[in-house]
């Protein structure tokens, strides 16, 4: 604790202890920031977070956000320094999207807009970290303003994710549309792939390419197949999201499948196709 704060610290015993539980909080972020300049009074009041750090200034607390989140002023400094339930609820809003990022109107280039497309294997929205967080997969996905987005790995009523519909809550946090197919259900158990979008579109057809194998272990793979609207790029496109196995057999039988006349051979080569996955 002492290369972190300095053997010269007046109470570091203390603080590395606070640090050590404020870091163990239950509500603690993936990161968190305190600090303290030499000379300044210290102060540790009895409200456990209440207040922005120790300092003569700890009621000034402050809200790292990304450039791009656009937001009311959180108060009007005239009316006295920002409180910690001003950066509270401001931080609040932005992590459930009651604040939706503004969405950049799409380039346009030779009269043409351009579509801005994502793939995105969501992993039932467990991170790097172990947490299992949809509405952070959300935040992903607003930061890059995508037009039309393929997911897969979605988990739906499953009991390791907390019996939630992934795809309702992402669409939720985007306000986007969206459509999810099933490739395991076990009961109200669903596991798939999804499509979402803020323009319209018209679902095509959802289904499998291959069936499961279980003594092969291996899984049912499918698609979806959703067709934009012509205020999406001047013409309607066809967009399709799939997901596909780890074998190569298995592979080079989706790929064909895909490639058949129930998907991608019957849309006219002069009809725009976006074909997305993993």
């Amino acid at each position: 604790m002492d290369q972190l704060l300095g053997e010269d610290h007046p109470f570091l015993a203390d603080v590395g202890k606070d640090l050590l539980a404020l870091c163990n909080h239950g509500d603690a972020g993936d990161i968190i920031i305190s600090g303290w300049r030499p000379g300044d009074p210290i102060s540790f009041p009895p409200e456990n977070g209440a207040h922005g750090g120790p300092g003569s200034q700890e009621t000034h607390g402050f809200l790292l956000l990304p450039e791009h989140f656009e937001h009311e002023p959180v108060m009007n400094p005239k009316e006295g320094p920002i409180r910690g339930g001003n950066i509270h609820e401001l931080g609040i809003n932005f992590l459930e999207g009651r604040r939706p990022v503004a969405k950049p109107s799409r380039p346009v280039r030779n009269g043409k807009t351009t579509l801005r497309v994502m793939t995105y294997n969501i992993h039932s929205c467990v991170g790097i970290d172990g947490k299992l967080r949809p509405e952070r997969i959300a935040r992903v996905i607003n930061r890059f303003h995508p037009d039309i987005i393929a997911v897969q790995e979605v988990d739906s009523h499953r009991l390791r994710s907390g019996e939630h519909d992934q795809a309702e809550l992402i669409a939720a946090h985007l306000e986007f549309r969206h459509v999810f197919h099933s490739m395991l259900e076990e009961e109200k158990e669903k596991y798939g792939i999804a499509v979402f979008s803020p323009l319209p579109f018209e679902p095509v057809r959802s289904g499998l390419l291959t069936k499961a194998e279980p003594s092969r272990l291996r899984e049912a793979r499918g698609a979806i197949w959703v067709k934009l609207g012509a205020e999406a790029a001047g013409r309607e496109v066809h967009f399709i999201n799939t997901h596909f196995g780890l074998g190569k057999d298995e592979r080079n039988r989706q790929a064909a499948a895909l490639l058949g006349e129930e998907w991608l051979g019957s849309i006219p080569e002069d009809e725009p196709v976006i074909l997305c996955g993993d």
